[in-house]
């Protein structure tokens, strides 16, 4: 969540009324985002206390009345959430994911409500160019055709990225394929199959699997320790 230090930094110093609003697709990840960015704001306006009032962060969690007149305001969300309780202004806008919120792709029935979050997010972007805020589009992995799409609709966007790994150990490996929940299954075994022939860090070190959901993350672990008896599976979700 690096968009969060420009976005604060500029909150924390502007002597003017400042809104800033951070989209994400699901409820779970803009939960991680609220979360990290209290703490970031408990920490940081410590150091600005002189600069009048203190950033109001308004999330899923907010209870009471939205005070949006004045002040410096950060609103945390999904788009359908921040759509419900958009301000009048908005002069930061970061869509998290941008490249799921925003690109083309089918979107498979089980996964509706990321339709309706695409549609809010685009009525957000709109809002925002059409008050010419300053826009921060985040995501974790850019295919090349997705970076094609989002160049042609942000021309003039800087591009920030990290070519390293996080730990000289960690493996990075991007497979894409297509298919029902039994042939991604089959692709997933076949995955660690291989990796465990390659490289001994897949036996001896620890292998990370992520999923779109809590109940995915629950069948996986059951899956992969019938299948897999000699490892230790650990699910981890909210």
């Amino acid at each position: 969540f690096t968009f969060l230090l420009p976005i604060l930094q500029r909150l924390l110093t502007e002597t003017e009324s400042t809104t800033a609003v951070i989209v994400a697709p699901t409820d779970q990840l803009a939960h991680q985002v609220a979360a990290v960015a209290q703490h970031l704001v408990s920490s940081c306006q410590k150091r600005y206390k002189k600069n009048g009032r203190p950033i109001e962060l308004y999330s899923k969690d907010f209870e009471g009345p939205v005070d949006a007149i004045g002040g410096r305001h950060l609103f945390v969300g999904t788009p359908t959430f921040v759509s419900k309780h958009m301000p009048s202004k908005i002069h930061m806008l970061a869509i998290d994911e941008a490249d799921l919120l925003l690109c083309e792709s089918q979107v498979h029935e089980s996964y509706l409500d990321l339709a309706n979050q695409r549609c809010a997010a685009e009525e957000l972007l709109r809002a925002a160019r059409s008050m010419d805020s300053q826009l921060f589009l985040a995501m974790a992995h850019l295919t090349d055709q997705r970076e094609e799409e989002l160049l042609a609709r942000f021309p003039s966007m800087q591009q920030v990225g990290h070519t390293g790994v996080l730990v000289p150990t960690l493996r990075q490996c991007f497979h894409y394929f297509k298919g029902d929940e039994d042939a991604k299954t089959a692709k997933l075994l076949w995955i660690l199959a291989e990796a465990e022939k390659e490289e001994l860090e897949c036996v001896n070190g620890a292998t990370l699997i992520f999923a779109a959901s809590p109940a995915k993350v629950e069948h996986l672990q059951v899956l992969l320790a019938s299948e897999k008896p000699g490892f230790k599976i650990l699910s981890l979700h909210e």
